[in-house]
């Protein structure tokens, strides 16, 4: 009989597949940020200007705002959901040391300054609570060596984690800095390059966290079916080593 499906398998497609929705939005955001400097210097420059390209860039605008914020809205539930379930799929797939209960990973978002830290602590301690553990399994045998606690504590964290929560905290800190529009031409040429850079910042973060996803889940799901058993899958997390029979 196939062991059970790992928790976490289906959620990570999911959110990844709202990432990567994510990312096209804001590479049509970019364009649209960059039309709205072109209209604006075409003003600066008094090269004449019709109404229906003034409506078009204030539509365009709209749409792209709802847009955004609908799939950025979507994305973020995902993304806690993910945080509980890799949580829960940890412990279940046999991890140690883990100090953040589930729910507790989930919520870090919602508690003020704590979030600041908290969502990075949590995936870290998923990582480090699902390092590979010396296991050799065929369909006759299965034989384990676990980690000691001292042993999880040499345990690297994840240079990927850290780059995806250092890019998420500039992220936010440019989306408040540049969150304003001037009223002048110039002022608004100004704040859309700001903009750019925010988006061009996001599109990076996105793609990182897409990565991290990738890699924290299949790690996850390597202990699991280590765990519940069945022949070990082909490992695809960075750094996991197997040792077959």
């Amino acid at each position: 009989m196939a062991p059970p499906r790992c928790p976490v398998s289906r959620i990570s497609k999911i959110v990844s597949t709202l990432l990567v929705l994510f990312l096209g939005v804001t590479v049509y955001s970019l364009v649209g940020h960059w039309l709205e400097i072109e209209l604006a210097r075409d003003l600066v420059d008094q090269t004449p200007v019709t109404l229906d390209r003034i409506l078009d860039s204030m539509e365009r605008n709209r749409l792209t705002r709802l847009v955004r914020l609908g799939t950025w809205f979507l994305t973020c539930v995902g993304f806690v959901i993910l945080m509980y379930r890799i949580g829960r799929s940890a412990r279940e797939a046999g991890a140690h040391g883990m100090r953040m209960s589930p729910g507790m990973a989930a919520g870090t978002f919602f508690i003020p300054v704590y979030n600041f830290v908290g969502p990075y602590l949590a995936m870290q301690d998923a990582w480090r609570g699902t390092a590979p553990t010396a296991i050799v399994r065929n369909d006759e045998s299965k034989e384990s060596a676990d980690y000691s606690e001292e042993d999880l504590q040499r345990t690297s964290p994840s240079n990927l984690i850290r780059l995806w929560w250092l890019l998420w905290i500039v992220s936010r800190t440019t989306a408040v800095v540049t969150n304003s529009v001037g009223d002048t031409p110039q002022a608004i040429i100004e704040a859309h390059q700001f903009q750019m850079v925010s988006n061009g910042i996001d599109l990076v973060l996105t793609v990182v966290t897409v990565l991290m996803i990738q890699a924290v889940s299949s790690r996850i799901e390597q202990k699991w079916w280590n765990e519940h058993g069945g022949r070990i899958p082909r490992a695809r997390a960075s750094g996991v080593e197997v040792n077959h029979a």
